[in-house]
């Protein structure tokens, strides 16, 4: 029934304009966004643009100029690529932004999303969050953070400004060995998956983050080992491989924190954000 609703909107979103996507408010098909960027057909109905560069080469760059036609953009999905040029004035409505296969350095220049909400930058090739990356910390409005997968990321920076984030996933992040304290300060966090993040050192501190329902922390064995009495503040709803014989160690500690649904350990994160 879900799929059979998306087709029915889609096939509403193509009756607005069956000959020129330019002139629809969604365009969904990937050729006909790419297209329509290059050419700059769009119009400033569109809201909602998805294009897939996976498999071309040499990587696909687009430029602040494709986007002018499109001001009022606030869904982007982008499967590869680069951006480039000056993006002053452009992306001020963008709110969901799932740019998977990304670039390990960000070209463009004064990129501020500002009223960005869902960042999806899953399966990137991101090592740090240096250079281009940075203009991220304008998205001080950002709920969902996505780098799943990300096996590159080393390391996770201050995310203070980041302080309305509900939802953290670093799941598969296997060359992620450093979190920034900062996650501490995130008192709307709800869900934190830390699944397969093999190479951390230690864990971050969470006992602040009383908004905490959903963490999910499979296969991070060092980082637990060095966790101590903390966990008696941390209030949760999932402990992920609580079988684990790195959670021995914390005792009768475990009799104060909250568990109200201990999963088997290796289950997948239970909703697809």
């Amino acid at each position: 029934m879900h799929d059979q609703l998306k087709d029915f909107g889609k096939s509403i979103v193509y009756q607005e304009n069956c000959e020129d996507p330019g002139k629809r408010s969604r365009v969904w098909n990937h050729e006909e966004g790419l297209d329509m960027i290059k050419r700059k057909k769009g119009t400033e109905t569109i809201v909602a643009i998805c294009m897939n560069f996976c498999g071309i080469i040499p990587a696909t760059i687009l430029t602040s100029d494709d986007f002018v036609k499109v001001p009022r953009v606030r869904f982007l999905k982008m499967d590869g690529g680069n951006l480039s040029g000056d993006y002053k004035n452009l992306f001020s409505e963008l709110r969901w932004l799932s740019w998977k296969y990304g670039p390990s350095e960000l070209l463009a220049t004064n990129l501020c999303p500002k009223n960005l909400v869902i960042l999806d930058l899953s399966w990137s090739r991101i090592s740090d969050f240096c250079g281009g990356w940075t203009q991220l910390k304008v998205a001080t409005r950002l709920k969902v953070l996505n780098l799943s997968y990300c096996r590159r990321l080393t390391i996770i920076p201050d995310l203070s400004a980041h302080s309305s984030l509900e939802i953290l996933i670093l799941e598969e992040c296997e060359n992620l060995n450093w979190i920034d304290p900062s996650i501490g300060q995130l008192r709307r966090l709800k869900h934190l998956n830390l699944n397969g993040c093999c190479s951390l050192w230690e864990m971050p501190k969470l006992g602040s983050l009383k908004a905490l329902t959903e963490l999910f922390m499979d296969r991070v064995t060092s980082a637990l080992e060095t966790y101590g009495k903390d966990w008696s503040y941390v209030e949760v709803k999932a402990i992920m491989d609580e079988d684990h014989p790195a959670l021995g160690t914390y005792g009768k500690d475990w009799s104060y924190v909250e568990v109200k649904d201990i999963m088997d350990g290796g289950a997948s994160t239970p909703k697809s954000y």
